[in-house]
């Protein structure tokens, strides 16, 4: 568990330590508001939407991730690891065979990239996760959108 979090910890200072590098040359100070950012679908059918924090060499990211109440995404996986930190609503992921761990505001989880996995946002509120990654960000194995 301790290498877990150790890992996790050094790569948000990589991630941060990019973003500040570049802030740092542009010497601006950003501090958007969530009701500012431009929410995009990040899959056709799939009513998850996400807000570009950070993009990075390889692909990689940071992004605000908008989940609507009540949300199952079915079993599925990522090419690359996840990492997420809960910033509003009952948020999480469990592998298959695994009970079902939603985390509150604060709570993050790791997700290792190929881990077939499903999603859920609690039925109280919508959910809005923080959630970065070291290369592009994927979805596997999710059945094809219904048709219209």
């Amino acid at each position: 568990m301790k290498r877990v979090l150790w890992s996790f910890a050094m790569i948000a200072v990589g991630f941060v330590g990019g973003a500040l590098a570049d802030k740092a040359a542009a010497k601006v100070i950003e501090q958007p508001k969530m009701d500012a950012l431009a929410w995009k679908e990040i899959g056709p059918g799939l009513p998850v939407m996400a807000a570009e924090s950070w993009k990075g060499a390889g692909g990689s990211y940071c992004t605000f991730d908008k989940f609507p109440k009540g949300l199952v995404v079915p079993t599925h996986s990522h090419s690359n690891d996840v990492y997420s930190i809960v910033i509003t609503g009952q948020w999480g992921s469990h592998a298959e065979g695994t009970p079902e761990s939603l985390q509150g505001p604060g709570g993050y989880q790791i997700i290792p990239g190929g881990v077939k996995h499903e999603t859920k946002c609690g039925d109280a509120s919508d959910c809005i996760v923080y959630s970065c990654g070291k290369a592009a960000f994927d979805l596997k194995g999710l059945p094809p959108p219904p048709k219209k």
